[in-house]
């Protein structure tokens, strides 16, 4: 997600939903043309992935995602730049960063990673 926000920090913002039951912070990655900026009537969504800590599938294609809306808007791809001039991204890859790290701890413990 820093890497995401490095590469594109003109169309990006990362920012702190709160805190797990843990206290890890629960980063959100926004994509915008204007990010920080609520644009009144520019549609907005969320995508939420990692509610339960082993299931990394989703946490990855989020991050995949950010990397390819990144990617392609350094391009111009027009749809993709159309997309972000036009619409409020929030990607938040891990909603329980505290079960994916119990779930990783444990696959380490368990010879597999």
């Amino acid at each position: 997600m820093r890497e995401v926000h490095r590469k594109c920090p003109s169309i990006t913002r990362i920012y702190s939903i709160g805190k797990s039951y843990r206290g890890l912070k629960l980063y959100v990655l926004e994509i915008s043309d204007k990010p920080g900026v609520h644009e009144l009537g520019e549609p907005e969504f969320r995508y939420v992935a990692g509610m339960h800590g082993n299931e990394v599938l989703g946490r990855d294609l989020l991050i995949l995602l950010m990397q390819y809306l990144c990617q392609q808007y350094l391009l111009q791809e027009p749809r993709i730049v159309e997309l972000i001039h036009n619409t409020r991204i929030h990607l938040l890859p891990s909603m329980n960063p505290d079960g994916y790290e119990i779930a990783h701890q444990l696959v380490h413990e368990a010879g597999g990673g």
